[in-house]
């Protein structure tokens, strides 16, 4: 290539970049930083301190430098952890508003089958612990309580340190339709009990119909033992 149009290739480079500069182009990383900082300053609303990673932008993105403090906003969507977006904009003379992705990791205690599960376990203390786990790339839900799982049936099996989802859980009656059932009545100073038949299935906790073996009334009672339901007086 000819020295002159090699010096001449130089200048139109360093022209080029001597404009970039003199119109001022708001840098990347400040752009980032600023989504970073809109999820940090929300850690409340996760259940543990979120690690919070700013994706990159586009290597050809050119934005004006921003003649005011950038601004972020959250856009319309219910997604708070994982592969999200958050929003830029600059409300300055060269006004401009963009999308960043983010990743928002949050590591919390979840229960997790112990050893190997059959399907149809009901399950106690001894097959179930908590571990740490990342919650963003549990799609299907977890639970963080112990207690919220004791009792519960499986409807699938589970592998050993495997998430115990919701979905994954029935709870068994505890009475059955036509079963004969204990009913009580009780206030502060007096307790009766009455023989009565359940007229549909029941879990603990749950309120059904029973009928009164000896008046034949039925009445709602809430289930609160295997075969016990109690009635207010």
């Amino acid at each position: 290539m000819h020295i002159t149009t090699i010096r001449l290739l130089i200048l139109v480079l360093t022209l080029m970049a001597c404009n970039l500069m003199a119109s001022g182009i708001q840098s990347h990383d400040s752009i980032l930083q600023t989504a970073r900082q809109h999820i940090l300053d929300r850690s409340s609303d996760y259940p543990s301190q979120p690690e919070v990673t700013a994706g990159r932008l586009d290597v050809r993105l050119r934005l004006a430098a921003c003649d005011q403090p950038l601004e972020s906003f959250t856009p319309q969507s219910r997604r708070r952890m994982g592969k999200i977006t958050v929003g830029v904009r600059c409300d300055g003379s060269q006004p401009w508003s963009l999308f960043v992705p983010i990743n928002v990791k949050v590591m919390t205690q979840v229960v997790v089958a112990k050893n190997n599960l059959p399907r149809g376990s009901i399950l106690k203390e001894s097959d179930i612990e908590l571990k740490m786990r990342d919650i963003s790339r549990l799609h299907r839900g977890y639970l963080e309580e112990k207690k919220s799982v004791l009792g519960k049936k499986l409807r699938q099996r589970l592998r050993q340190h495997q998430v115990v989802a919701p979905s994954q859980l029935d709870t068994p009656h505890a009475i059955k339709r036509n079963n004969k059932v204990i009913i009580l009545a009780s206030s502060r100073s007096l307790q009766i009990r009455m023989a009565g038949k359940a007229l549909e299935n029941g879990s603990l906790g749950e309120l059904i119909r029973v009928r009164n073996e000896s008046s034949k009334k039925e009445l709602d009672a809430r289930v609160i033992a295997p075969g016990i339901v109690q009635v207010a007086m």
